[in-house]
């Protein structure tokens, strides 16, 4: 009995297959340099509407800069398509405000610029200067002036002072982010063995850098049973006591 061949082919038509299959990839894969895209919308995504507008004015600042002369819309190439979302994740990381960016098309005609924002927990005062300080400790490598501060609406953050050898700034972040989700700290100065704190409401907290948590701990629920708020300060550092002047 013969049955029907249906994958049958000669080793001729075999050498030919290949070479087809190869040419019809290099015609597909080439398509896109001759294609045109159209770019007449550019969105940035972020943590929220304000950071968002803030990272998109360093974005348009810093192409500016570079004076690199490529229109931010228009009608491009695909080489020029690639060379200008380079350009836009180099301005996006660049960026104080972004640690990771991601640039990406939509069709018809949107750039979608992504980020994941900086979480500011204060500023740090160092030799001069003044740098804004994530929430895992890392310090900005751009120095930012106190009317940056201002006109960003930043000024509810903490300034933070390391006064001894003793402190780093990553030793004591979660210190500091403990004290922001109770008081509304003004400033933080860390020195060998205690944290001082000003509060914005006009006193001094003095707090052990060991055994930190359990003087917050204490700290917190004296200020609930606290009736007189004419003081000056309150230091946690005795064992079990609190000192009030």
């Amino acid at each position: 009995m013969n049955f029907p061949r249906f994958f049958s082919c000669t080793y001729k038509e075999m050498l030919f297959v290949p070479f087809f299959s190869l040419l019809f990839f290099l015609l597909f894969a080439s398509v896109p340099l001759f294609v045109k895209f159209d770019i007449f919308r550019i969105r940035i995504e972020g943590a929220s509407l304000r950071i968002s507008e803030i990272v998109k004015k360093d974005i348009f600042s810093r192409i500016q800069l570079e004076d690199t002369g490529i229109n931010l819309t228009g009608r491009f190439s695909f080489v020029d398509m690639l060379g200008f979302f380079s350009l836009l994740h180099s301005a996006c990381q660049k960026s104080i405000w972004t640690v990771l960016c991601h640039v990406d098309f939509r069709f018809p005609d949107l750039v979608l610029i992504e980020f994941e924002a900086v979480k500011p927990i204060g500023f740090l005062a160092e030799n001069g200067y003044v740098f804004l300080v994530s929430d895992n400790g890392d310090k900005l490598s751009e120095p930012i002036s106190i009317s940056k501060i201002y006109e960003l609406k930043l000024n509810y953050l903490p300034f933070i002072k390391i006064e001894s050898s003793r402190c780093n700034i990553k030793d004591i972040i979660s210190q500091i982010k403990t004290l922001a989700e109770k008081i509304n700290p003004d400033q933080i100065v860390c020195l060998d063995f205690s944290l001082e704190v000003y509060l914005r409401d006009g006193y001094k907290a003095v707090f052990p850098r060991d055994n930190f948590e359990n003087a917050f701990h204490r700290f917190v629920k004296f200020l609930d049973e606290l009736s007189d708020r004419s003081i000056s300060e309150i230091d946690m550092r005795g064992d079990g006591k609190i000192f009030v002047k």
